[in-house]
């Protein structure tokens, strides 16, 4: 009977140290860390910046979970819940190019990758991280596909050559430009040259030298732009109704405004109003490459693996644009 009970104890010994074992090789290849899991954060306006219904279906396709921001928390608060949760890399719909460096941070501390859309954060939040990134609309090819678009109008006499000089006069309205509009006004009026049509900006003074500014009870009576040029949607609803208050677009000759739009809906909502033609990018295709890009950040591969796309030196991978006419 001894001999009986030392062969079950010395056999439930071995049986112990193999579970043993094979619970601390299990715990090595981190067999009980959470699932990794993708995050997204929540912008104080609601907007998602992306088309979240394309995005849960393109992490479902990898098989992905998507954590979401729940009511109430903020930045910090939703993403230390979701790193927490397994979250490796999260996605960050900004309203503004301000950012929590509490969330940077947790983010860089955990090696958590940060993929920023909407508003761009700037070059040195992205330069802050090892693995921050933005994804946004290449704003050099929607002025691009605008300044195209304005050429061939000018040149079809839809935009009308009002003085007879050759040379498109167009007013550049930005009322707080940053550098993605200055790429895009740049662009658009090198494209312009590109098809053959040259062009001059225009400018009102008062009496004394002093430049106008864009209102309409400041400018009645001055001569009509023949184009006005605008690199938001609020910029160019601004424009329209300058213009409609000045009367520039109801004779034979009228002022086209031509513009640049963050969605397709912008877009139609300027078009609608009056717009000429303005560029956009597809949310779609955001949450397609956020969904590659992220997927990406879970195998530790190179962030940009599968897009087609190349980030810039400062971190921003840019989608091409579309234009709405």
């Amino acid at each position: 009977m001894k001999r009986v009970f030392r062969f079950l104890f010395k056999t439930l010994v071995l049986a112990g140290g193999v579970a043993a074992c094979a619970v601390f090789y299990l715990y090595i290849i981190g067999w009980f860390d959470p699932v990794p899991a993708v995050g997204l954060l929540a912008a104080p306006s609601g907007e998602d910046h992306l088309d979240l219904p394309a995005l849960e279906a393109a992490l479902e396709a990898e098989e992905l979970p998507l954590l979401k921001a729940e009511a109430g928390e903020d930045y910090v608060q939703a993403a230390a819940r979701m790193i927490e949760a397994g979250a490796r890399a999260l996605i960050v719909p900004l309203d503004e190019p301000r950012v929590s460096q509490a969330l940077l941070d947790a983010a860089d501390s955990a090696g958590v990758a940060l993929i920023f859309v909407g508003e761009y954060p700037g070059r040195a939040t992205l330069s802050s991280g090892d693995n921050f990134w933005y994804l946004g609309g290449l704003p050099a090819h929607g002025g691009e596909l605008v300044g195209k678009e304005l050429a061939l109008d000018y040149r079809e006499g839809v935009v009308a050559d009002s003085n007879g000089d050759l040379l498109l006069q167009y007013y550049l309205y930005q009322s707080a430009p940053d550098e993605e509009q200055t790429l895009f006004s740049d662009n658009l009026l090198a494209e312009c040259e590109h098809y053959g049509v040259y062009n001059t900006p225009v400018s009102w003074l008062d009496e004394e030298g002093s430049p106008l500014p864009f209102e309409a009870q400041a400018l009645e009576g001055q001569a009509a732009p023949e184009a006005i040029l605008c690199s938001c949607e609020a910029d160019a609803l601004y424009a329209l109704e300058v213009a409609d208050a000045l009367g520039w677009r109801e004779d034979d000759t009228p002022v086209r405004v031509y513009a640049m739009a963050n969605t397709p809906e912008a877009a139609a909502r300027l078009l609608e109003s009056g717009v000429e033609a303005a560029a956009y990018f597809e949310p779609a295709a955001v949450s397609a490459a956020a969904a590659i890009m992220a997927a990406n950040a879970l195998e530790y591969q190179f962030i940009a693996t599968g897009t087609d796309l190349s980030p810039d030196a400062q971190g921003r991978i840019l989608l091409p644009c579309d234009l709405a006419q």
